[in-house]
């Protein structure tokens, strides 16, 4: 069976232009996918989480990322930004509700949306939970990650002066904007090493390196790290401070008990906080393909599908 997916560009103002695909029947109940980095983009892995020839998803590139344009822009890019242009979409297709379902920063954006606009959301479906904190970027750069990959985090200090080596991120950031392309794609390549490196339990530096080398990196790092070093546009502890807006929401969330950017702790005590949640604590790492996270995930998109159907009988 032929799957129908359209692609549309949309203009949401502020000079930026979403790339979107509309994937499945039109007549089923919509998923709105949002993808990680910030600055990664989906990809058509992406699209296994889900039977398209029942569900219905929509899959967008975020402002700056995959093909969207303009590429690895960071102007007029914030979280507030993103939620704006989440709704566009939904008005777009004329979409009342939906199911969301976003995977590390995507768990972020998913949670921030849901909070500002619950009336649009049905359920939530996250996975490798990241809520923005201070404590959560000092894990992942400074002192956490580090000690399950000593190697990779080395590597990635080994393009740092000495001065800055207590917060990289900051030169990442500096050198990414290097008005010298190669050199800053230099840096974006070693960026993404980084959190490729880590983001697996079958850690292979070969496949990292071919990851790095099969296409640019230097939307991903950019955007990433004008979050990052931005605490994601939120004040601190927002989405953990406003959980009532979703307390009555079924939630799912998928999270690698071996996850070395994104702590299992958070996740727990997001599930703590959220009695419609169900949680899955997973033999993985962070990476969506690690076989254990990918089974949840799939089960949890059949869960929440099969919950919509008995619900409507």
């Amino acid at each position: 069976m032929n799957t129908r997916c359209e692609k549309h560009t949309l203009d949401v103002g502020q000079g930026h232009k979403l790339y979107i695909e509309d994937c499945g029947p039109k007549s089923a109940f919509p998923t709105l996918f949002l993808h990680g980095g910030p600055g990664a983009g989906f990809s058509e892995k992406d699209k296994t989480f889900f039977d398209l020839n029942s569900q219905r998803v929509i899959f967008f590139d975020q402002r700056g990322s995959g093909k969207s344009t303009p590429k690895a822009s960071t102007e007029n890019n914030t979280t507030q930004d993103l939620i704006s242009d989440i709704l566009s979409i939904l008005d777009f297709f004329s979409i009342e509700q939906c199911i969301v379902f976003g995977g590390s920063w995507g768990s972020t954006l998913s949670l921030c949306f849901a909070i500002a606009h619950p009336e649009k959301v049905h359920s939530l479906i996250l996975r490798g939970i990241f809520l923005g904190t201070s404590d959560e970027n000092n894990h992942y750069f400074r002192d956490g990650a580090n000690r399950i990959f000593p190697d990779v985090f080395e590597k990635f200090l080994q393009k740092v002066p000495r001065e800055h080596q207590e917060y990289p991120i900051q030169y990442y950031e500096k050198m990414l904007h290097n008005k010298d392309i190669e050199k800053a794609e230099e840096f974006a390549k070693a960026f993404a090493a980084f959190e490729i490196g880590m983001a697996s339990l079958h850690f292979d530096p070969d496949q990292v390196a071919s990851e790095v080398s099969s296409e640019p990196c230097l939307a991903f790092a950019k955007i990433e790290c004008h979050y990052l070093l931005r605490h994601c546009f939120l004040e601190e502890g927002h989405i953990m401070n406003n959980l009532s807006q979703i307390q009555d929401k079924n939630i799912s969330i998928i999270h690698g008990r071996y996850d070395a950017i994104c702590a299992a702790k958070v996740a727990y005590k997001l599930h703590k906080a959220l009695p419609n949640s169900k949680l899955y604590l997973t033999k993985a790492g962070h990476h969506s393909r690690d076989e254990e996270n990918f089974k949840a995930l799939r089960s949890a998109v059949q869960e929440t599908y099969q919950k919509l159907r008995v619900k409507n009988l």
